[in-house]
Order: C-alpha cells, then structure tokens, then sequence
C-alpha cells in the first residue's frame, strides 16, 4: 500500500515595518513575507495487511517520519513532535519526542513510533477476524503535531500534518499442526510380583 504523503502547508504571521514618509508622518508598511513560519515538509505513514492464522492481531504499531522547516523571530530552545490518533477534537497522543535546535531559521526531523492500543479508543479486539478467509480493515486518522519553542517554553509556531491509514488483519485459516512421532518395545511382566521392565 502506498505511502500517505502530506503536501506543503504553511502558515505565518505577518509583521510591519515603520518608516518616516516626505511629510515626517508614520507611516506603517505590511511586509509581503510572513515573520514566523513553521512549515511541515513531510508526513510519511504507510497502511499495512497482517495475515494470521487464528485472525488475531495484539496490536499494530504505528511509525512516521516527520520533516519541518521553521523560521522565526525569536531565539528558539526546542522543537517538540506529537504522533496523535482518533478523529478532530479525540485525537490522543501515543508519541511524543524532542530535540534541541539553535537559530532563527532551519530545518529538522523526527522519527516517531508506538503501539496503536496505547491509545484509549482502540483495542486488540478491534482487528480480530471471526472466520477463515476473512478481513478486517480498521482505517485510523492519524496527526503529527510539530511546534517550534522558545527559551521560556513558549509556543512560537506550530503545525499539524494529517494522514489516514487503513490496517487490515486477514484471517488465513491454518490451523496450527502438532505431529507426534512414537518409537517403542514391547516389554513382559511375567508376574505380578516381577519389577516392572521398564
């Protein structure tokens, strides 16, 4: 299945300029490029099929790679990235990593990774198959949260990549198999009060 890929997004806040006109009144000019931006670059996550012989799955693990670009005005102390699953406002984080950064303006990544049960509204149960032959295809609404920080932890930019991707469980059938192999002797007892043989 085919990677979900997020285009380019970007938002920012434009900031002014003020400058003395042939009058000596001040004037205020918007400035065309924004002032703080926080792009995410890229928001890979790919939709996978387990196959089990009982149709039975414990859990799938979600991983993401997550690329950003940011550019700000103030001295920056850290980026930080949430792995989030569930739908708009009951999205639940199940990863959370960070990293130093240094400078107004550059770029980063994170590789992100845990168990989908670790969030509340899914299950194991979620992706059993009943019957042989069958399948189940849970489709999970997946978002990455980046946000650029301060020296004092404040949030200078932030964005949120989002993704949907389908995990499905097939239930193959096979039964498991145990083969017994026995090599042995007759052995006699003659009486009652004879040892045992063997």
């Amino acid at each position: 299945m085919k990677p979900t890929t997020i285009s380019r997004r970007q938002f920012g806040i434009a900031a002014g300029s003020v400058a003395l006109t042939t009058s000596g009144a001040v004037a205020l000019t918007r400035l065309s490029a924004p002032a703080r931006a926080l792009e995410v670059t890229s928001f890979e996550i790919d939709g996978a099929t387990y196959e089990a012989d009982d149709g039975q799955l414990y859990t799938p693990w979600l991983s993401a790679t997550v690329e950003y670009d940011y550019r700000v005005n103030d001295d920056v102390g850290e980026a930080r990235a949430l792995l989030m699953v569930g739908p708009g406002n009951d999205r639940e984080v199940i990863d959370m990593v960070s990293q130093p950064i240094s400078g107004r303006e550059g770029t980063g990544s994170f590789d992100m990774a845990a168990p989908l049960i670790d969030a509340e509204q899914y299950d194991s149960s979620d992706f059993d198959v009943a019957d042989p032959g069958d399948t189940t295809t849970v489709t999970v609404d997946v978002a990455a949260r980046v946000d650029v920080r301060g020296l004092g932890d404040t949030i200078l930019a932030a964005e949120t990549a989002k993704a949907t991707v389908a995990i499905e469980t097939v239930h193959t059938g096979k039964e498991p198999e145990v083969v017994v192999s026995v090599v042995g002797a007759v052995a006699f007892q003659g009486d009652a009060s004879d040892p045992p043989p063997v």
